[in-house]
């Protein structure tokens, strides 16, 4: 069907939607161009006078699915100097003018790239499935969701975005949990200030992200879980919440959580190059807790309270506590976790 293009506020040209000078002009004519798109097209979005654009309903994506490989591409663009810069700037679609449940749900369609994009103000989810299905390989680059009474990105009954891809996106002030996603990966990425864990869901990799004032606590996987390079800070529980399935924690900072620094259930976790410190729960006598792994309390395995862990070097060494200690033996041990 070919690129469609909306410059919301324009008033010259043919409003046929086949290129800038000829864009549509209104905003309902977003979920028009949306509808149009197929595998491997692309929806080129600005504001005229680089303003919100106020959504009059929710918008759904429920016409076409890309490819694995050719997705369908929507990018958002400033406005300046009479022209649309591709620049990184971003367009926010708010729903709360016009007080919307949520801003976009799609609806059983897999294979979308979103890039320079924000969503806000709804009254639910920022974005979530319209069904009970599971919406395959999104990527979501330098996209903004935040001031949404729920979740930043939500779910449908048990239904995910799966296999998503979130890169240096923003999501922030939301109600209820920053993200909610299913074998997914952020990479630079910064999530915080939301109601509940800022990132929750089932065999997550983050790489290179901070994450932090949470109200719930940091991120809390249900298994499996691949975390490295990332900050997690001052979040109101745990700073890593981890239930089930081996998991890795390396060369991350976790400090200042209201909870534990990482919180084990029946997990395995290999923590190494971590700084973990000044969470305040854990070990008995409120010192800053490093790790815990789940258990009855007479048996839980806790690091000492300061410092750097590497499960790998077991060299006593106070300053940096290398290794782990066991809180009711103080022996140390030989554990990867």
């Amino acid at each position: 069907m070919g690129d469609k293009y909306v410059l919301v506020g324009l008033t010259t040209g043919g409003d046929s939607g086949g290129s800038w000078a000829d864009a549509y002009q209104d905003e309902a004519d977003i979920q028009t161009a949306l509808d149009a798109l197929t595998a491997g097209d692309t929806l080129h979005i600005a504001s005229k006078d680089d303003d919100d654009i106020a959504l009059s309903a929710a918008l759904d994506i429920d016409q076409a699915s890309g490819t694995d490989g050719n997705p369908i591409n929507w990018i958002g663009y400033g406005y300046n100097g009479g022209s649309p810069i591709a620049d990184g700037t971003r367009v926010n679609l708010e729903a709360d003018t016009n007080a919307l449940a949520n801003c976009l749900t799609p609806d059983n369609r897999d294979d979308w790239s979103l890039h320079n994009l924000e969503f806000s103000g709804a009254s639910s989810h920022g974005i979530a499935p319209k069904t009970a299905n599971h919406l395959y390989r999104w990527i979501f680059t330098n996209c903004h969701i935040h001031d949404n009474d729920g979740d930043g990105i939500g779910l449908n009954g048990a239904s995910y975005f799966y296999k998503a891809r979130l890169e240096n996106c923003r999501i922030y002030d939301n109600g209820g949990y920053g993200a909610r996603l299913s074998s997914s990966a952020l990479a630079g990425c910064q999530i915080f200030n939301n109601g509940g864990y800022g990132v929750i869901g089932y065999y997550l990799s983050i790489a290179d992200s901070v994450i932090f004032e949470n109200t719930s606590g940091g991120i809390f996987d249900y298994g499996n879980l691949c975390v490295t390079g990332t900050v997690i800070d001052k979040n109101t529980s745990n700073g890593i919440l981890v239930a089930v399935g081996p998991s890795i924690v390396r060369a991350c900072r976790i400090t200042n959580n209201g909870g534990y620094g990482i919180n084990i259930s029946t997990a395995s976790v290999h923590a190494s190059r971590n700084f973990i410190k000044d969470n305040s729960s854990g070990v008995s006598n409120g010192a800053s807790l490093i790790t815990r792994v789940g258990g009855s309390a007479d048996t839980n395995v806790y690091t000492g309270t300061i410092g750097y862990i590497d499960n790998a070097d077991t060299t006593a060494n106070a300053d940096r506590n290398y290794g782990l200690t066991n809180a009711a033996t103080s022996r140390r041990q030989e554990v990867t976790l």
